[in-house]
């Protein structure tokens, strides 16, 4: 993928390295183990796991400002698929309001939208917007525009990539405590951890299927668009 201005894939890059670290930080935690319940252990995995999600969306509201830039359409959407409630993100603008971007005259831009003052300089683009529909991917994790899947497939360092890899990783470590125990293969459900006692704080087991090709996906191995 090709930014129409090379400044903005480095920016991205760089707030993705700083989002990252809430990720990492709940990665840490234990969100899934065994015995007794651990109310100091849950509650330090909930902060860490709400915190992570505010890095997430902070990311996609990014990704979703630098889609209007490149696409030069007035709305951007994605919807993720989580444990408990889905993160859904979207971003609509009103061409007639865009005002000009400071030092780039002619050029319009939602700069309200905007973060930051580096990146509102970065959103360099003439002033045409398309209105309309446009082409969702319904792909393992949610729903997105292909823009928004390349960002969060080669920009590899990025909260949702990395949040989404850690789902893989407790959904593993889900399974192989069951087969400790001798449990039968089947679908998750809470009933069926709680027999093995097994604690899955947030819910993870809730995207065992979906998230059945999510490694191929979230390597950017492909996916299915159809139209939104």
């Amino acid at each position: 993928m090709l930014f129409y201005h090379h400044q903005l894939h480095a920016a991205l890059e760089a707030e993705s390295r700083e989002l990252a670290q809430p990720v990492r930080k709940f990665a840490g935690t234990a969100a899934v183990y065994r015995g007794d319940k651990d109310v100091s252990v849950e509650s330090q995995c909930w902060d860490a796991y709400l915190d992570a999600l505010n890095a997430v969306k902070r990311w996609l509201r990014m990704a979703s400002l630098l889609d209007l830039s490149e696409s030069l359409r007035t709305e951007a959407y994605t919807l993720l698929y989580l444990p408990g409630e889905d993160l859904q993100v979207e971003i609509r603008v009103n061409a007639d309001t865009c005002i000009p971007v400071r030092n780039f005259p002619g050029v319009l831009f939602p700069v309200q939208d905007a973060e930051s003052e580096a990146v509102r300089k970065l959103l360099e683009r003439p002033a045409c917007f398309h209105r309309g529909s446009y082409e969702m991917l319904h792909t393992p994790i949610g729903r997105m525009d292909s823009f928004v899947y390349h960002c969060l497939t080669e920009v590899r360092d990025n909260p949702v990539r990395l949040l989404y890899r850690h789902f893989v990783l407790l959904l593993e470590q889900i399974r192989g405590m069951l087969k400790e125990q001798g449990a039968p293969d089947g679908v998750l459900e809470e009933e069926l951890l709680a027999d093995y006692g097994i604690h899955d704080v947030i819910g993870v087991y809730r995207l065992d299927s979906s998230l059945a090709g999510a490694d191929k996906f979230l390597d950017g191995k492909g996916t299915q668009g159809v139209p939104g």
